[in-house]
């Protein structure tokens, strides 16, 4: 078992960018997927939390929906806080 978990680390710390930590505080990618998140979770506590959830819970899974799917536009388009616009 930990070999199997020492060769998991190596695997990802090959796959990581160099300047990871600068990519999480500052790609527009990595907010708009957390915003996402965020949202999820906001919708699942809704739903826990709330008698009513079917009147909140479209409108945060389309925000939910919106902020994937700029996560992506994000990710393709080059940021110039990141990297030098390659990131």
């Amino acid at each position: 078992m930990s070999a199997f978990l020492a060769r998991l680390g190596a695997a990802v710390r090959a796959r990581l960018h160099e300047n990871w930590r600068e990519l999480l505080l500052r790609a527009w990618s990595v907010r708009f997927m957390l915003l996402a998140a965020l949202c999820d979770g906001l919708a699942e506590a809704c739903s826990f939390f709330t008698d009513a959830p079917a009147a909140v819970r479209p409108w945060v899974a389309a925000a939910a929906l919106f902020f994937t799917v700029a996560a992506v536009g994000a990710r393709l388009m080059p940021q110039g806080n990141v990297n030098g616009g390659g990131a």
